[in-house]
């Protein structure tokens, strides 16, 4: 968490602080998001969408990737 809170003042995202503690602690752990704690409901259900629908994400997302690659 001591590198989480550097990264948050060094790039002065500070007011995104406790989502970039919550990431850390899923990237470590992706398979038991119903063991950490600091998770609420809404965030399990956004992991659950991320890992269940993959592709489902605006159309222009996609748009720079396709760009890139041609």
């Amino acid at each position: 968490m001591h590198r989480v809170e550097g990264f948050a003042r060094m790039t002065n995202v500070g007011e995104h602080i406790g989502d970039l503690r919550k990431g850390v602690l899923v990237a470590q752990k992706p398979g038991h998001i119903h063991d950490i704690l600091e998770l609420n409901d809404e965030d399990r259900g956004h992991r659950r969408r991320e890992v269940t629908q993959k592709w489902k994400h605006p159309v222009i997302l996609y748009f720079p990737f396709i760009m890139c690659s041609m």
